[in-house]
């Protein structure tokens, strides 16, 4: 739900801000507002370069080990042709089960 309204208030957002660019060229003449539009694209740029940066630097992502105890369940699972499971990582259990599932062929593996 939170996103459908992040969704709609950047449409919103998106919606007032090309009504007021147009009024600005309505009121300004469109070789003002050519000039204008490119100074403020080119510091846009220039900001969304450096946020992407910035997230980068802060924040790399990295692989996650999943939880100590994993479980994985494919009970009464209906494939046609094959059912595989995989766990990649883990520290400690791995749980996997498949009971009643139906498949030509099951792969259940761990890897580390």
């Amino acid at each position: 739900m939170a996103s459908r309204i992040l969704v709609w208030s950047g449409f919103g957002v998106a919606l007032v801000s090309a009504v007021a660019l147009a009024g600005y060229m309505v009121v300004v003449g469109l070789d003002k507002a050519a000039k204008t539009a490119t100074v403020v694209g080119v510091f846009l740029t220039l900001l969304g370069l450096l946020v992407a940066v910035t997230a980068l630097l802060i924040n790399p992502r990295k692989p996650r080990d999943p939880d100590p105890d994993v479980r994985q369940s494919a009970d009464g699972a209906v494939v046609r042709r094959r059912l595989g499971q995989v766990v990649k990582g883990g520290t400690s259990s791995v749980e996997q089960s498949a009971r009643e599932a139906s498949a030509d062929s099951l792969d259940q593996r761990v890897e580390r």
